[in-house]
């Protein structure tokens, strides 16, 4: 169930049926999303530490700003398959991480950018993502129970046999986004 809150009222919509429903019926713009399978990521199985963390993302940040071109110092953060419990991520510019398979139970993300990040096959269970941007993400096979994802924005995003038991969506933004089970 996913519960939706409006002005003093909760309602559980059972996601297979009446969201599916509008969701379909309102989707009617193309989106991109982009779709990696496997994973060559040198942090798979990985805890990483709060330094190593942040030298990927610093690395990141350079690649998005060279356009998205690896160069001598940015490269795009691969993240897949490596073990994030907990991490904090807030109001970061997470844009285009790949992260599929990537344990981000109990994540803290809110306000972050996750624009064409890849989540396919991630865990987020119990993750914050309050008013984060997912805008074209590739949400496939994602495990997300019991997490809050509040105001979130799911613009063109890919949501394929997700499962979202007890997540919290107040006012999310879905437009356009791709839900099949």
């Amino acid at each position: 169930n996913i519960c939706f809150c409006g002005i003093g009222r909760c309602y559980f919509v059972i996601i297979k049926s009446v969201l599916l429903v509008f969701l379909l019926l309102t989707n009617t713009e193309s989106h991109s999303v982009e779709y990696i399978e496997g994973c060559d990521g040198k942090y798979q199985e990985t805890n990483l530490s709060k330094d190593d963390l942040e030298y990927v993302l610093q690395k990141h940040a350079i690649w998005l700003a060279n356009n998205k071109n690896d160069s001598r110092d940015g490269e795009r953060a691969n993240l897949c398959k490596a073990k994030l419990q907990n991490v904090n991520l807030k109001n970061r510019n997470l844009e285009s991480v790949i992260f599929n398979g990537a344990d981000l139970a109990g994540a803290k993300m809110q306000f972050s950018r996750l624009v064409g990040a890849i989540l396919s096959e991630a865990n987020l269970s119990e993750a914050t993502l309050t008013g984060a941007d997912l805008t074209n993400a590739n949400l496939s096979d994602t495990k997300i129970v019991r997490a809050n994802m509040n105001t979130v924005v799911l613009r063109g995003a890919e949501i394929v046999r997700a499962d979202f038991t007890d997540s919290e969506m107040y006012s999310a933004d879905l437009g356009n986004a791709v839900f099949e089970t």
